[in-house]
């Protein structure tokens, strides 16, 4: 799949059977902490407000979920938004450049590149759900 902003670039893994292991890897679990942390300050508000609601039902529950909570404001201290590094991690390209290390700092550096380029959020958003359905239709 490709996808194309500002006069820019991104050739993305869309296919299970074109996808290496590791990046395969990776996403899978940027893509849990996201489900399960959240990837924004609402993302965690909504943790909280969900563990309170439990906490006279399932008290082990409610404690998962604000262990949850607290992940998600670590990543956000750090700078570390799960949605943005999944979508990172399936970047086969941009601007024709091979993005090809998928260890942290690889990451990061590809989600500055894109960022650099002045991407908005909704096209990478649109982008990574596309290929989410894709992954799991395969």
């Amino acid at each position: 799949m490709k996808i194309s902003y500002n006069g820019h670039d991104i050739e993305m893994y869309d296919s299970i059977q074109d996808l290496p292991i590791g990046r395969y890897e990776k996403h899978a679990t940027y893509g849990i902490v996201d489900s399960s942390a959240g990837s924004s300050l609402y993302d965690i508000k909504g943790n909280i407000t969900k563990a309170a609601s439990l906490i006279d039902i399932d008290k082990d529950q409610a404690k998962q979920v604000l262990q949850n909570a607290q992940v998600g404001i670590e990543m956000i201290v750090t700078s570390i938004n799960p949605e943005l590094m999944s979508f990172a991690v399936l970047v086969k390209s941009i601007d024709g450049e091979a993005h090809d290390d998928i260890s942290e700092d690889g990451i990061r550096n590809t989600l500055d590149k894109i960022k650099k380029q002045g991407w908005i959020f909704s096209t990478i958003s649109n982008a990574l759900e596309s290929i989410k359905k894709k992954l799991h239709r395969n």
